[in-house]
């Protein structure tokens, strides 16, 4: 299931004319026969490796190990071969957005943004092609359970008025309802740890939190039959929660992370509810939820890329003094903006 969720009608309108936006680059990638731009493979012609090939197509590397899963790194080629190096070319539409081009295909925002070399996501030209990225390596993911130590973070009053203002510049506004947060409801933050929550629609869901995260990618329900029918939205078959906690400062090492490792991260759980948390222990663990999680503040995640060896490297420098579990056998990390280094594996 995708976890990054586009919007289809969003801040990137097509325009008719070319107002300053980024040219989506093309190169040919065929070796005969049809419009060379056009081929979504390359044909080795005189051997070489996965980066000779990324060179000569200027197609990124990891969008070359995604189309093709069996090969890696170190792969070397003879002539002839033929190299899928994205899933296809898409054409744009009058009035399609970005956000909705990415839902439409089951791509990552982030890599289909990455992969055609755009700058500015907001300006896109009606009858332009787009690659669309190969599906990227999805960890098995299981809800982690906690590891035993305590995780500090400084208690805060959140801000009652005002907006969630979000590294990309998005901002949405807090909501202050007793009903909602006060102690044992459903959007209740057990570690009072000052993120305010906020209201979401489903416009909002597709909208840039940083370059290549949207706030969907962290409020995707992922066991539906443990939320709350009450405060959840539906988009394209998936369900997603209709208030959110999400940190700004943790958003902004999660980018740094993505830049660090160069290839698309899928965000496989982001913030839980209260509420919701505690079902899933309750219901899957068979026990009570201790309030140790930092999921339901909104400082925690748990991440996954194809390239597990580079990701673990990258989070162990970005959240070296904050939380960190990996779970090799479902394929996934664990990271949380907690005060003081904290280290775990299953």
């Amino acid at each position: 299931m995708r976890k990054l969720i586009p919007f289809i009608v969003g801040l990137c309108t097509v325009v008719g004319l070319s107002c300053g936006r980024t040219s989506i680059t093309r190169k040919s990638t065929g070796d005969g026969g049809g419009s060379q731009a056009e081929k979504n493979y390359y044909i080795v012609k005189k051997g070489g490796s996965i980066d000779d090939i990324a060179k000569k197509t200027e197609i990124p590397a990891w969008s070359i190990l995604n189309c093709n899963p069996e090969l890696d790194e170190n792969t070397k080629f003879g002539p002839g071969e033929k190299i899928k190096l994205y899933e296809k070319y898409y054409e744009i539409q009058p009035n399609d957005t970005l956000y909705g081009i990415a839902l439409q295909n089951h791509a990552n925002y982030g890599a289909l943004i990455d992969l055609n070399n755009i700058e500015n996501p907001d300006l896109i030209l009606a009858g332009d092609k787009l690659r669309i990225p190969c599906p990227g390596k999805k960890s098995k993911h299981k809800l982690e359970r906690e590891e035993k130590n305590h995780a500090y973070i400084e208690r805060k009053e959140p801000r009652k008025t005002g907006y969630v203002v979000f590294p990309s510049g998005l901002k949405l506004q807090i909501v202050n309802d007793p009903k909602l947060t006060r102690k044992g409801k459903e959007f209740y933050d057990p570690r009072s740890s000052g993120n305010p929550l906020f209201k979401v629609e489903v416009k909002d869901l597709g909208r840039a939190v940083s370059r290549h995260f949207t706030l969907g990618d962290f409020l995707e329900i992922h066991v539906p039959r443990l939320e709350s029918p009450n405060y959840k939205l539906k988009l394209n078959g998936d369900e997603y929660f209709a208030y959110g906690r999400l940190d700004p400062d943790f958003v902004g090492r999660l980018e740094k992370t993505r830049t660090c490792v160069g290839e698309p991260i899928e965000v496989d759980s982001g913030y839980r509810p209260w509420g919701y948390h505690k079902r899933i222990y309750r219901d899957i663990y068979g026990k009570m939820e201790t309030k140790k999680s930092l999921h339901p503040s909104g400082m925690a995640a748990d991440i996954s890329s194809r390239s597990t060896r580079r990701l673990n490297r990258c989070v162990a420098d970005i959240f070296n003094n904050s939380g960190i579990g990996t779970y090799d056998d479902e394929g996934f990390v664990h990271v949380d903006n907690r005060k003081g280094k904290a280290r775990w594996s299953l």
